[in-house]
């Protein structure tokens, strides 16, 4: 989860393995983001990555965490340098993608979160925690 820029805001919230979380998870992001004056004051939000495309990838993170977690679960966003945002989820899960058989009812979270995203993935964490999903969403030129 390399990034060339920094991050110049971060902020993390714990959810539990429960239906609610997602819910959860979208209304805590866009409180975040409305506390961090997202997209921004100056009037130029062409430069900055959609608040409902981040709350989509946020709660598709959290869905796939409470459907396939063992463990704690934590959101996390970071606002970096070049007004691309970063969407993690970690979770006591494993790192290995989970697969189904009926595309009807599973298996849209990923090619969603891949759809929006610039860069994404998934990387290993120390306890409590297994596993970080991560998004990184960037300015989209209009």
């Amino acid at each position: 989860m390399s990034t060339s820029t920094a991050t110049i805001l971060g902020a993390h919230t714990a959810l539990e393995l429960s239906p609610q979380a997602s819910g959860r998870a979208r209304r805590w992001a866009r409180s975040t983001l409305r506390a961090w004056s997202y997209p921004a004051l100056d009037g130029a939000k062409s430069r900055y990555p959609a608040m409902d495309d981040i709350e989509l990838v946020i709660s598709e993170l959290v869905t796939n965490a409470v459907t396939h977690a063992c463990g704690p679960i934590r959101a996390r966003l970071d606002r970096l340098s070049s007004g691309a945002v970063r969407v993690c989820v970690d979770d006591g899960g494993s790192v290995a993608a989970p697969h189904h058989t009926d595309p009807a009812e599973h298996g849209r979270g990923l090619p969603i979160m891949a759809a929006l995203s610039t860069h994404h993935g998934q990387t290993r964490m120390p306890a409590p925690y297994r596993a970080r999903w991560w998004a990184t969403l960037t300015p989209q030129p209009h």
